[in-house]
């Protein structure tokens, strides 16, 4: 409808606003027919959820897989880690030494003031280095300490891996000491007594030279 004014001007502006007010309208209407309606924006807005919880259990799992490879590099690394200390060590003399009892050796030799290596060939040639080893004539333990010298040491478990050893050295210490430090004579008299090489004159009795004999194809 057209209101005739006989102002042109004000006739021009109606028309126009009536027109702009038609154009709002039907812009509006184009608007809500190309926009989703109620149940399309609301499949939109589930696939949305949907597709932000799987980012999240994605995001879990890859930290999850961390975690279990942090774990799994720890588990290996303990594994070679208790590898490396139940490896025996090489003494360079032709037979190696168990880990376990390396340090006892080194503190025996280290208080006693034998050397090492003396010490480890007369164990190893003594037992092979068993704990548990007990002889014919009843010698006990790595070092084969006889029951009575094992008392006299202050051993009360000869089979205990560190009193034997600690022993063992005691009593080469004190052999050295008596043989004036001959380690042929003190070897001897570890294995065969004192007693027997004194009777001989300090001389090697034949016993004693073939136990002397078994320390110098390890130790010179």
């Amino acid at each position: 409808m057209v209101i005739t004014i006989t102002s042109p001007g004000y006739k021009y502006t109606s028309e126009l606003t009536k027109t702009a007010s038609e154009t709002t309208k039907t812009r509006a209407s184009e608007i809500a027919d190309q926009g989703p309606s109620l149940q399309q924006f609301q499949h939109i807005l589930s696939e949305k959820m949907a597709g932000s919880q799987q980012a999240s259990a994605a995001s879990a799992n890859t930290t999850a897989g961390s975690a279990a490879s942090s774990t799994s590099t720890g588990s290996q690394t303990a594994q070679a880690s208790s590898a490396a200390t139940s490896t025996p060590v090489d003494t360079g003399l032709g037979f190696k030494v168990p880990y376990s009892l390396k340090s006892i050796f080194e503190k025996a030799a280290d208080k006693y003031g034998v050397d090492v290596k003396l010490l480890e060939t007369i164990g190893y040639i003594e037992s092979g280095f068993h704990n548990t080893s007990t002889s014919g004539a009843g010698a006990q333990g790595i070092m084969q300490l006889m029951p009575a010298t094992a008392k006299s040491y202050g051993v009360t478990d000869p089979y205990d891996p560190e009193q034997n050893i600690m022993g063992g050295a005691h009593v080469l210490a004190d052999k050295l000491k008596e043989f004036n430090g001959n380690v042929d004579l003190a070897c001897a008299a570890y294995n065969c007594g004192s007693g027997a090489i004194h009777r001989a004159g300090d001389t090697l009795t034949a016993a004693g030279k073939r136990y002397v004999e078994k320390v110098h194809r390890y130790y010179n």
